[in-house]
């Protein structure tokens, strides 16, 4: 009789792993949505802040120098972009 009780007992027990795994899998999802949600404001704090130094540039005199200075970290930001968005991709993968 007690191996009829383990075994009935067993399919509760099993219930109860799924939903704990549920869980888990929810929170790791919820993690995952909040990083690229912090990823995607630290971005685009950066790109404010470059747009606002393009700006700053184009107020001043600015030279040839200044222009290709200002081209190359645009560069170096869609770069940092598109690595970033590979990293997230592995991550969520």
């Amino acid at each position: 009789m007690e191996e009829k009780q383990t075994k009935e007992e067993a399919p509760a027990e099993v219930g109860e792993v799924n939903e704990e795994e549920e869980v888990n899998e929810e929170e790791e999802e919820e993690v995952h949505h909040q990083r690229l949600e912090e990823t995607s404001a630290s971005l685009a704090a950066a790109l404010e802040a470059v747009e606002q130094k393009i700006n700053q540039d184009h107020t001043d005199n600015h030279s040839l120098l200044e222009e290709k200075t200002t081209v190359n970290i645009l560069d170096d930001i869609g770069s940092m972009f598109d690595d970033l968005a590979d990293q997230l991709d592995a991550m969520l993968d």
